[in-house]
């Protein structure tokens, strides 16, 4: 049986991110600010901004709102919003 991946796997691979990158990614993702990400991640306000400064440059981003539109046109999240919307009926 294949492993499926979780979202932080896939953002990895897909965007070429390491794994406290994705990490990041999701919790901003979700509408976390950078300050709370860092907080539930367990890290520095200042690690996840430098983080977040590779991510934009893996993700050709230049802001956060670039992210949130770059993943949200990825599979994954198309999948997740179908999965959503079975709930809505």
């Amino acid at each position: 049986l294949a492993a499926i991946e979780t979202p932080v796997e896939l953002w990895s691979r897909l965007f070429g991110l390491t794994q406290s990158e994705a990490k990041l990614l999701e919790r901003l993702v979700a509408g976390d600010s950078v300050k709370e990400s860092a907080s539930h991640l367990d890290i520095s306000e200042g690690t996840a901004r430098q983080y977040l400064k590779v991510i934009f440059q893996k993700m050709g981003a230049r802001r956060q709102a670039d992210l949130i539109r770059i993943v949200a046109n990825t599979p994954l999240w198309m999948r997740k919003i179908d999965q959503s919307s079975q709930f809505l009926y």
